[in-house]
């Protein structure tokens, strides 16, 4: 049976970071990595502000990619891991969603929180 971790474990307990560059750049949202703790990934959450030409968003642990969809329209939009999703202890995270036009605009939030190496192992 999975034990739910309590906020009172976590080093930094339900942090967003959000990133709003403009027209054309990536919006990128990292999370540099800690030694002896870990990343747990909740949600993603973007919007462009007109219709992509070519929206693309993933996730990154450490250089590998373990999440790569495409946004193929404008608006809102949001991924939630239920599981979350953990990245490996001592390992950077980084979303990214791409610069999708010359007129376009995107913004992204990662809903994250960083563990101490130990806690909520025993939840996957």
């Amino acid at each position: 049976m999975a034990t739910l971790v309590r906020p009172e474990h976590a080093l930094n307990a339900d942090v967003t970071d959000q990133s709003s560059p403009a027209a054309n750049v990536a919006a990128i949202v990292q999370k540099n990595a800690v030694a002896g703790s870990k990343y747990r990934v909740y949600k993603l959450l973007w919007s462009y502000n007109a219709s992509p030409t070519s929206g693309r968003l993933y996730l990154q642990f450490g250089n590998r990619v373990v999440r790569d969809v495409h946004v193929t329209a404008a608006g809102p939009g949001f991924i939630p891991f239920c599981p979350p999703l953990d990245a490996a202890v001592g390992e950077a995270v980084a979303a990214t969603l791409v610069g999708a036009g010359a007129s376009v605009t995107g913004r992204l939030a990662m809903d994250v929180e960083v563990l101490a190496e130990g806690y909520g192992d025993d939840t996957r």
